[in-house]
């Protein structure tokens, strides 16, 4: 609620979704709020410790993103704060992926049960199949397509 129903519109959308949102605003923050506590508590219960892998790398310029860097960098922030309201024993583990690997294998103590650049190899060619599936239907396709402002309006206002 604090970026915006899409974060990585422009600013007169924004404007628009808040201006439409005012009669619901208050209703949709006391059920943010109760499902964060309702999280929160999952969260303790189920969890012994958590690995926040942090933003670290640049989004996509494609211009398709559902979120803003502020977004990114907010959500990052507001986990952190989550965390540590529970309790959770948690650990930042950034760097390339091979590093984040290493770092989280031996904070865990995890036998290496397949190399890491194979295991990495191999995480790579599942994304690239899933990738071309995702590119090779029609609906990937028309996203891609710039849509007329009238359009993009009315969408923003059905809600």
């Amino acid at each position: 609620m604090r970026v915006g129903i899409n974060p990585g519109a422009p600013w007169w959308f924004n404007a628009v979704k808040n201006v439409t949102g005012l009669p619901v605003k208050r209703f949709y923050q006391r059920y943010v709020d109760m499902l964060g506590v309702v999280t929160k508590r999952r969260a303790r219960g189920l969890y012994d410790a958590y690995v926040h892998l942090p933003v670290e790398f640049d989004m996509s310029p494609d211009g398709h993103r559902p979120v803003s860097e502020k977004f990114r960098r907010l959500s990052d922030e507001l986990l952190i704060e989550a965390l540590d309201e529970i309790g959770l024993p948690y650990h930042v583990v950034g760097g390339s992926i091979p590093e984040r690997l290493e770092k989280i294998i031996d904070i865990f103590q995890f036998p290496l049960v397949v190399p890491i650049d194979d295991a990495i190899a191999e995480a790579q060619n599942r994304v690239e199949r899933a990738i071309g599936v995702l590119k090779n239907d029609e609906r990937y396709h028309a996203a891609q397509r710039v849509k007329s402002l009238r359009r993009r309006l009315a969408f923003a206002l059905r809600y």
